[in-house]
């Protein structure tokens, strides 16, 4: 819903497809840019581009990465 995601109070990872055609990348961006605390990564892919090597290598490094400096003490 609308407002929802500008709630949100942790920090959130967003890995955009930028040439999706099921999922708006630009709506996702405009919504995460009034998020609070928001890490945004673009990719010039598709929707399921995302799951082929070796982009898949690339997103995975990058939510282990995001995952280690938020959850390390």
């Amino acid at each position: 819903r609308k407002g929802t995601a500008e709630k949100l109070g942790m920090p959130v990872l967003m890995c955009l497809a930028d040439r999706d055609l099921q999922a708006s990348a630009r709506f996702a961006a405009r919504t995460a840019a009034r998020m609070p605390d928001v890490e945004i990564h673009h990719y010039p892919v598709g929707h399921f581009d995302v799951y082929l090597q070796p982009l898949r290598n690339e997103i995975a490094r990058t939510q282990a990465e995001f995952l280690q400096r938020q959850l390390s003490p």
